[in-house]
C-alpha cells in the first residue's frame, strides 16, 4: 500500500531550505541597497563632472571678453597692488603691463607670456549672469553660472535612474588661501561648487574646482628668415 502524505525527513529537509533562503535575505537586500547607492553615485558625479567640464569650458570673467585679440590679466582688489608680498598685481608698479617674471620671452620664436590690460580694468565684483544673459545658452563667463540649477527627473529622455537636483555656485576666494573668508571683493581665484543632490535617497555629491586669473598667452608668428 502506497501511503501519502509528508514524510518527518521531507518536512525537516524543507525547514532547513526555507531557513536558509531567509538568512540569505538580509545579505541580498543589503547587496540591493549597496547596489543602488553605488549607481547613484556614479550617475552624480558624472552629472556634476559634465557640467563642470561646461564651466571651465568659458572666460574666466565678463572682462576677457573686452580684450583685443586674447584675454588678458585683470586688475583685482585682493592683494592686487601688493607685488612685494605676494606678486598678484602688476609689477614694479600700476603702470606695468606685467606680473613678477612675466615679462616677454621668447622674442625670436613670437611667443609672449601673459599680460595685464594696457589700463588697469578690474575683474567684476558681482557674480551671476549679466544683463540679457537669460539662459545658460547665454552664458559667456564662469561665474555666469552662479545660482544655476535645475532638476532631473528619474527615467527621463537622459537615461537618468534616479531623480537629482543640480546646482552651481561661483565665489572669490582670498589669493592667500591660507588666510580664509572671503576677500570682500574680487581676487584671482574663483571657486566653483557644483553640487547634485539625489531626492530620493538624500544622497549629495559635491565637486569644486579653483579657477585662476592668469588670461591666455599671445603668440606671434615667427618670422622666416
Amino acid at each position: 500500500m502506497v501511503r501519502s502524505g509528508i514524510a518527518l525527513i521531507e518536512l525537516i529537509i524543507a525547514i532547513v531550505v526555507m531557513a536558509i533562503v531567509f538568512m540569505a535575505v538580509p545579505g541580498i537586500m543589503e547587496m540591493s541597497t549597496k547596489s543602488s547607492s553605488l549607481a547613484i553615485q556614479q550617475e552624480a558625479v558624472s552629472l556634476a563632472s559634465s557640467q563642470m567640464d561646461t564651466v571651465a569650458s568659458l572666460h574666466w570673467d565678463e572682462k576677457n571678453l573686452q580684450s583685443k585679440g586674447y584675454a588678458k590679466i585683470l586688475d583685482v582688489t585682493d592683494n592686487s597692488q601688493a607685488p612685494a608680498a605676494f606678486g598678484y598685481g602688476r609689477y614694479p608698479d600700476i603702470n606695468s603691463t606685467y606680473r613678477i617674471g612675466a615679462k616677454m620671452m621668447n622674442a625670436d620664436k613670437g611667443q609672449y607670456r601673459r599680460k595685464f590690460e594696457d589700463s588697469v580694468t578690474y575683474a567684476s565684483t558681482v557674480l551671476g549672469p549679466e544683463a540679457g544673459e537669460s539662459s545658460y545658452a547665454d552664458y559667456d563667463d564662469i561665474d555666469d553660472y552662479n545660482g544655476f540649477g535645475y532638476a532631473i527627473s528619474e527615467q527621463n529622455a537622459t537615461g537618468y535612474k534616479f531623480p537629482y537636483d543640480l546646482n552651481v555656485s561661483v565665489s572669490y576666494v582670498k589669493n592667500d588661501i591660507t588666510a580664509g573668508g572671503s576677500p570682500g571683493g574680487s581676487s584671482n581665484i574663483k571657486l566653483v561648487t557644483v553640487r547634485v543632490h539625489e531626492t530620493t535617497n538624500d544622497t549629495d555629491i559635491r565637486l569644486k574646482a579653483f579657477f585662476c586669473n592668469i588670461g591666455e598667452t599671445k603668440i606671434l608668428i615667427k618670422p622666416i628668415p
